[in-house]
């Protein structure tokens, strides 16, 4: 891929908004809570694939392993009192320690278990030396036979889903291999909206009527996979024709996207005992109280970059 390429201002929107995505979906508890998690991480997969190029191993890891590893042992050490408050001793640290090493469900910063699995993704592709159209094939048969013999594992280091988000990832290679042209250039045919528009809503007619409603469990019903599939290209298409203008604010957001990733979960908790020490019901909120909440987490988040910054190793960029 060529690194000189203009930076595409639809794709930071779209990331953005996947980002956003995260925050509300960790905050909401209604059934449009299924319809975030039937697309949003494999969106973040479609997106990586995209801009997929080829870096060496320790560069992967600064960018991605690293990261993944200082912001857990940060949660644990900001949530440790709370954590003793509640059990009264301190057997916890090395259950939280060993699940941050060797991970099976969530490591304790939970949302960072997508900077392990793309590490994971990266590696394999390396691996087997960029040769995607391999990677391509093998993935989505391994998946096939999964579906056709009712295979549904959990598997530690956020395997299962390191598997599938290959998927997603070359697929995203591949689109932009293909329509190289559509992805980086600045015409916009508005014409087309209405279409792109109907792909989107498509997605959210088909998940509300879906028993799965989980993008990872596309290995037990492969019309999962379709579904967050038809996702990932309805907002990427609807993105592309509508939302293409430059905002430095999310320019910047984009570019330390990984604090978002790591302290969302921390803002939450904080933002929850403060909700609850005035009476207020963090559980019970609606719609509309739910998107204030993220709104309010995501501008917090947005104001600490300028000053993770400082510390480059702990979102995973270059000093």
């Amino acid at each position: 891929m060529n690194k000189n390429i203009i930076r595409c201002h639809w794709v930071d929107n779209l990331k953005f908004f996947a980002l956003f995505l995260v925050v509300f979906g960790h905050i909401v508890t209604s059934q449009l809570h299924d319809v975030i998690y039937g697309f949003h991480m494999p969106l973040f997969f479609f997106i990586s694939g995209m801009f997929h190029k080829e870096k060496n191993f320790g560069n992967i890891c600064k960018r991605l392993l690293l990261p993944y590893l200082l912001l857990n042992v940060l949660f644990l050490i900001m949530e440790s009192p709370w954590i003793y408050r509640q059990e009264g001793s301190l057997n916890f640290i090395a259950n939280d320690m060993l699940g941050i090493i060797f991970p099976q469900e969530h490591p304790i910063d939970y949302p960072t278990w997508f900077l392990l699995s793309l590490f994971e993704v990266k590696l394999i592709i390396k691996l087997l030396k960029n040769r995607m159209l391999l990677i391509f094939c093998s993935t989505i048969i391994c998946l096939l036979i999964c579906c056709l013999c009712n295979l549904n594992f959990q598997l530690p280091f956020f395997l299962k889903n390191t598997f599938l988000g290959l998927a997603f990832y070359s697929i995203g290679y591949f689109t932009c291999c293909k329509f190289k042209h559509l992805v980086f250039t600045n015409k916009h045919h508005f014409a087309y909206i209405s279409g792109r528009v109907t792909f989107v809503v498509l997605y959210f007619i088909l998940m509300l009527n879906s028993p799965s409603c989980v993008w990872n469990e596309a290995i037990e019903s492969p019309n999962q996979f379709i579904y967050s599939l038809l996702g990932c290209y309805g907002f990427a298409f609807l993105f592309k024709g509508a939302f293409h203008q430059r905002y430095s604010i999310i320019e910047q957001s984009c570019k330390g996207a990984i604090a978002i990733i790591g302290f969302h979960p921390l803002i939450i908790q904080y933002l929850r005992r403060f909700i609850q020490l005035f009476g207020g019901n963090w559980d019970k909120m609606d719609i509309a109280e739910c998107f204030s909440a993220s709104i309010v987490v995501i501008v917090l988040c947005i104001s600490i970059i300028p000053f993770l910054k400082k510390y480059p190793l702990l979102i995973g960029l270059n000093k």
